[in-house]
């Protein structure tokens, strides 16, 4: 936007509403930002929770082998009792 758009715009409508513009596309692209900034936080919580299922299966079969002396290759077809 050029000086003269904007005095022309300041003049036909007044300050009071060309900064209620500006404030509203000001908040437009923080709503963006903030969009796209929970997109990220949701897929690191879901790699992180598939993360934590991984090492909850590895840590019970970790706890079976202990409790009934067996061999860890072997134990990965066993259910778990989830």
């Amino acid at each position: 936007m050029d000086v003269n758009t904007l005095i022309m715009i300041v003049e036909t409508i007044g300050v009071p509403t060309l900064m209620c513009w500006i404030l509203h596309k000001s908040n437009e692209k923080l709503n963006d930002r903030f969009m796209n900034y929970i997109d990220k936080m949701t897929d690191i919580v879901n790699n992180n929770t598939i993360a934590l299922n991984k090492l909850s299966e590895r840590i019970s079969i970790l706890e079976y082998t202990a409790r009934n002396g067996k061999d860890v290759e072997n134990v990965r077809s066993i259910n778990l009792g989830k």
